[in-house]
């Protein structure tokens, strides 16, 4: 069963895991975040439907977030020194997350 203890919870792995999930996937995706939150059309991978104009921007920011939560959950997470310090920005980074991606649809479903 999944509960939050498996998003929450300091994850199993060695320091490749660390290094591709904690610093190289965040890289990617903040990049490819602030490209959309710059040219304003961001495609959200589910159906492929592309978000456009303000709905871009908050889908972006979602994206961010999403980053975020990778980097703090196995950047961090995967650290001895780091590790105890990861919890709360998860939290906030989840929290993000839901508020930006919510926003996005509005925009996106209302103009």
């Amino acid at each position: 069963m999944i509960d939050d203890d498996d998003y929450i919870s300091a994850p199993d792995g060695g320091p490749w895991k660390r290094r591709l999930l904690g610093y190289c996937a965040p890289l990617v995706i903040v990049a490819y975040a602030v490209y959309g939150y710059l040219i304003q059309k961001v495609i959200f991978p589910r159906g492929g439907v592309f978000f456009v104009g303000y709905a871009a921007k908050f889908l972006a920011l979602s994206y961010v977030a999403g980053a975020f939560y990778l980097y703090f959950h196995y950047g961090w997470g995967l650290s001895e020194r780091l590790c105890m310090h990861s919890f709360r920005p998860k939290y906030f980074a989840i929290f993000s997350l839901l508020l930006f991606f919510v926003t996005a649809c509005y925009f996106q479903f209302v103009s």
